[in-house]
């Protein structure tokens, strides 16, 4: 019973953060459903005195999302900016409704400002700052040099920060 209400509240507090990071609501309930099976074989074995579960598990999580692209980085095709909303809306369905409407505004303002870019520093915006590759990788799966990433990656920055009502949303 205990382990039940663990598997719940880690479904509920991490299928938007899985979701973000593979572009894919099924692939991210795949990899939960892994995680929490590694986690089933050790949750009884884990000394809670020196650890604390929900790192652990967080751990785990990561560990399996790694694999994941590690076994299908050759066969990975990129979703564009739109099918990210997918996964945006899932993760702020976990949220209570004020912080919901801020946060789908905030979503909101922050794709149509990467709308804007072209479609390549969208592209390298993704891979990097969403799905989390180095510049190095980037060049590699884009090939094309690692200075161009670099270049790419601050004029898409410069842009943003000239975006208006992306700059009102910081402030």
């Amino acid at each position: 019973m205990k382990f039940e209400r663990f598997v719940e509240k880690m479904r509920n507090n991490y299928m938007g953060y899985v979701c973000v990071r593979v572009k894919d609501p099924d692939i991210a309930n795949q990899i939960i459903n892994d995680s929490l099976i590694k986690m089933y074989q050790v949750y009884d074995q884990i000394d809670t005195t020196k650890i604390k579960i929900n790192s652990y598990y967080f751990t785990v999580l990561n560990n399996v999302i790694i694999d994941y692209y590690r076994k299908n980085k050759s066969n990975l095709i990129y979703s564009t900016i739109d099918n990210d909303e997918q996964c945006l809306m899932l993760t702020s369905k976990t949220y209570n409704a004020d912080y919901k409407l801020n946060n789908d505004h905030k979503r909101n303002v922050i794709l149509n400002s990467i709308k804007k870019l072209k479609p390549k520093q969208q592209r390298i915006i993704r891979l990097i700052y969403i799905e989390g590759y180095s510049n190095k990788d980037v060049a590699k799966i884009l090939d094309i040099p690692q200075q161009t990433v670099a270049v790419t990656i601050l004029r898409a920055k410069n842009k943003l920060k000239q975006d208006r009502t992306l700059t009102t949303l910081v402030m």
